[in-house]
């Protein structure tokens, strides 16, 4: 079911005889209002809270935001114990079925009697303003004086926190908001509204637990807040008191020892048992926790908290003191350890036995890193291709094809006078040299021409016996040889010629896995792939290719 929004419920109140048309007292009442006009409203976690002036008495009307599980069964118990065993600390509240209409529908509220007061954070707060700190003393016993009123009646309020703890004229507490009251009765129904102001809270309750021990940490907490005020009222200024709590908050429950409230309470001598007290139950179970009558009185179990101040540093044993006996003397047997000494010795041996599998583990695998990446061997020096002959006095001047498209324009060669001598050439290694800008692999798109005739070429293959790196190669009008001078690797070698005789001067150059070939010919004429056969190599008149694999 959809609920009025806190605007909505606001704007209905503003005319009370509407509203509350079939509550006579209601209808005839006065909203308390802004300099504006408009009703204020004390809202809480899923309510809106009007307090309305009749001619006689007046009234606080609570109007639900979000719907609660039963909330008629509820207030029918509810009202019923507030009936039959009255106590200061309550005020009457019934529930009102459709007791207030909105925007034409209607919707339940409960009506309680109004306390006049102050809630508990703005009566502390003006008491830490005037110094009076015997004031908020006594509120201290007051708020005992409560505490045990609850638990000799078996009941719990459920949330225990400053804004639903009122002071009243008379200096009295007064409680309001009683969705999360327990009563026996009610037991099996839970929370209403969850499990409360977290910063009143122990750490380890939940929504599960509703029982009469609900408000036990609460008034502890208070109570320990109170004396410290009494003692050191600058406290409310130093860690921000007032707006969604007094001192405390759920961080310092969860880790005393990193909290600086529990580093400063701790230095307060009058108070320093309570603190040390109050430390050991945020580190205990929720069943722990005492009444604040024990906790006052020390009758609880405590003591597993280390006090704030105390230097942690490790309790080291004793030195063994040596003792004269006479020989007969029946030797005294060793002290056995308590359970605690013995569960810390396993703890650090358990500590010290991971340590050293992190460590051998580390080691394993710091060693497969380094064999798994191994610099490989170093790479064989660059290759080179030299003529053994002198240089040919003559060079053939030979010219592109027209209809050729070329990537760049070829020098022409002067021709000479002698004929061309026959070259041979080998591979050998070579220094680096200057890089010189590479021939494309492979010749451009070209419209096909009528091939000249040629002479038959000298039979181009590899000798019988010859080593597999060595390949002999022919072309006319000479012999040529391919030697290479290492292993382990394949290196294709194109050379660009323009005739028989042309002066080579080429050199292999590799990087990474990929071999590129930087030549100068003084003459050259085209481009031509060849890929010799296994037993018939030739080459076409003009061009040499050198296929080495070694």
């Amino acid at each position: 079911m959809h609920l009025p929004s806190p605007e909505q419920y606001r704007s209905a109140v503003q005319h009370p005889d509407v509203a509350f048309a079939e509550d006579p007292e209601l209808a005839a009442s006065q909203a308390e209002s802004n300099r504006h006009g408009i009703p204020s409203t004390y809202s809480g976690n899923f309510t809106a809270t009007f307090h309305l002036r009749g001619a006689e008495r007046e009234w606080a009307v609570r109007c639900y935001t979000r719907e609660i599980g039963f909330v008629g069964e509820r207030y029918a118990a509810i009202s019923h114990f507030l009936e039959s065993s009255p106590d200061e600390a309550f005020t009457m509240a019934r529930l009102v079925p459709g007791g207030i209409v909105v925007e034409g529908a209607r919707y339940d509220i409960i009506r309680m009697d109004w306390i006049d007061g102050s809630l508990l954070n703005e009566y502390v707060e003006h008491l830490v303003q005037n110094g009076d700190t015997a004031k908020i003393a006594s509120l201290a016993e007051a708020l005992l004086d409560l505490g045990l009123r609850l638990e000799r009646l078996g009941i719990a309020h459920g949330d225990i926190q400053h804004g639903n703890v009122l002071v009243d004229r008379a200096g009295r507490l007064r409680l309001v908001d009683y969705d999360d009251l327990f009563l026996p009765e009610l037991a099996h129904l839970g929370f209403a509204n969850g499990i409360g102001q977290e910063n009143y809270q122990h750490p380890q309750r939940d929504s599960g637990r509703y029982d009469a021990a609900l408000d036990r940490f609460a008034f502890v907490s208070l109570y320990v807040t109170l004396r410290a005020l009494a003692q050191a009222p600058q406290l409310w200024d130093d860690f921000d008191g007032g707006e969604d709590c007094l001192l405390f908050r759920k961080n310092d429950f969860l880790d005393p020892r990193s909290s600086q409230l529990f580093r400063r309470l701790d230095t307060i001598a009058p108070i320093k048992e309570f603190v040390d007290r109050f430390a050991s139950i945020c580190c205990g179970t929720y069943e722990e926790v005492p009444t604040l009558r024990a906790f006052i009185d020390g009758r609880f179990r405590y003591g597993r908290y280390v006090p704030i101040a105390a230097k942690t540093r490790p309790i080291m044993p004793p030195p063994p003191r040596i003792v004269a006996s006479s020989p007969d003397a029946t030797p005294t047997p060793p002290r056995p350890l308590s359970p605690v000494a013995r569960a810390v010795g396993s703890l650090r041996r358990v500590e010290t036995l991971l340590a050293l599998v992190s460590i051998a583990v580390i080691l394993v695998m710091t060693t497969i890193g380094l064999l798994l990446h191994r610099p490989s061997a170093k790479p064989p020096a660059p290759l080179r291709i030299a003529a053994r002959t002198p240089r040919p006095t003559a060079r053939a001047t030979v010219t592109p094809p027209p209809a050729t498209p070329r990537p760049r324009p070829r020098p022409t060669a002067t021709p000479r006078a002698q004929p061309a001598p026959t070259p041979i050439v080998r591979i050998l290694p070579a220094p680096a040299r200057a890089t010189r800008a590479p021939l494309p692999t492979a010749a451009p798109t070209a419209t096909p021409r009528p091939q000249t005739p040629q002479p038959a070429a000298t039979p181009l293959c590899a000798a019988p016996n010859a080593p597999p790196h060595v390949i002999a190669l022919a072309s006319p009008p000479g012999a040529y040889d391919a030697t290479s001078s290492a292993a382990g690797r394949s290196v294709i070698v194109a050379v660009d010629v323009s005739a028989a005789g042309s002066v080579i001067d080429a050199a292999v150059k590799q990087s990474s896995n990929d071999v590129t070939l930087d030549f100068t010919a003084l003459a050259i004429a085209r481009h031509s792939s060849y890929a010799p056969a296994e037993n018939n190599c030739k080459a076409e008149p003009g061009s040499l290719d050198v296929t080495v694999t070694y």
